[in-house]
């Protein structure tokens, strides 16, 4: 599985093919880098509201960027979330007990998905 995959949106600006595109490439893709040409618009605030509007279309829980005319769509990973409910949960005072106990905990965690998630066992 690769980082990052690239589009571009053209004239016809985002259709139902660019998000099944997006939809498909999310599922194996981390990163989208999508690039607005000219002929699409070269308005900041046109650009932005592509943006928000892939957010809403796409099936997947995402985030961007935006640089320039690109917009960089990242999507959100469930492990990193789980890890965090976990620390915040059980987080102890003595960080030397913590260190030892997180890489453990961790790789289990990654290991078998959410400990929240009782559907993956």
């Amino acid at each position: 599985m690769s980082l990052e995959s690239k589009f571009q949106i053209g004239k016809n600006g985002v259709t139902e093919g660019v998000i099944k595109s997006l939809n498909q490439d999310l599922k194996a893709h981390n990163q989208i880098r999508i690039s607005v040409l000219k002929s699409a618009d070269r308005d900041r605030i046109k650009v932005k509201e592509m943006a928000e509007e892939i957010m809403q279309k796409v099936n997947y829980n995402c985030n961007y960027k935006i640089i320039g005319f690109t917009i960089i769509l990242k999507r959100q990973s469930h492990k990193t979330k789980n890890y965090r409910e976990f620390y915040w949960i059980f987080k102890k005072k003595d960080s030397s007990k913590w260190n030892q106990r997180k890489s453990k905990l961790s790789k289990r965690i990654f290991r078998e998905g959410s400990l929240f998630d009782n559907s993956r066992r």
